[in-house]
Parts: structure tokens; sequence; C-alpha cells
């Protein structure tokens, strides 16, 4: 699978983006009162992006040797992606009071941006690290 590597990175790359831009319009849409994001149809689209991405994380994982993984970063990835699809499904939720999903959605748009960070510096540090700081 080494030999694809760069095939499924670009995918993996391609899917993040889209399930933060899926997240963040449902997001807003729901903030702004909308109840389309809620339909079946909507909720499906999201579930398959975010599969996708979870399989090609998995099939990236697999291929790389485990020194690359040494300094903890990746954990640290999977904390706040875990953060990310449980907060934003959370605040997706019809059921929550608008103030809830706010605050929901905010922090999955917050894991959103650190797991980029984190992802992109191959360090826990994330952002810090790629802005010099850590």
């Amino acid at each position: 699978m080494i030999e694809l590597y760069s095939e499924i990175r670009a995918f993996h790359i391609a899917m993040i983006s889209l399930s933060g831009l899926v997240m963040a319009v449902r997001g807003s849409s729901v903030l702004l009162g909308a109840r389309w994001p809620q339909h079946i149809a909507v909720r499906i689209l999201a579930w398959t992006v975010d599969a996708t991405v979870l399989t090609t994380a998995i099939m990236l994982v697999t291929s790389l040797p485990r020194d690359v993984f040494a300094n903890g970063w990746l954990w640290i990835k999977l904390v706040w992606v875990s953060l990310y699809f449980g907060a934003g499904y959370a605040g997706l939720s019809a059921r929550r009071p608008r103030r809830m999903q706010a605050l929901l959605l905010g922090v999955a748009a917050a894991a959103y941006v650190l797991a980029i960070g984190t992802a992109r510096a191959h360090d826990p540090m994330g952002w810090l690290r790629l802005l010099g700081w850590g």
C-alpha cells in the first residue's frame, strides 16, 4: 500500500476538507434555524464523507513505519478528531438549545483546526510548532 501513499493522502486531505465544509455549512444552517441539515440524505452524505476520512486515515497509518509516530502526534490528532466528530454531531442535534448547539459547533471547529495543525506539523504542539512558538 505504500506505493499508493501519495494518492491515498491526497484523497484523505480532500475528504477532510469536504468534511469540514459539510460540517460548517450544516452547522451554520442549523444555527440559523434551517431544517434541511437534518434531512436523511444530507446526514448520509456527511456520514459517508466522515467514514471515508476514517478509512483513508487507517490506510495511511497502516502503510507507514511506526517510528513516524514516535513523538505521539497521532494520538493527539486522534483526540482532536474525536472531539471534532463528537462535538460536531452533538451540535447538529435539533434537540439541543441554540446556545448549546453554538458552543458544541464552536468546539468542533476549534478541534478541526487543531487536528489539522497537529497533522501538518507531525508534532503534538501542532500550530505552535508550525508557527515557531513551540
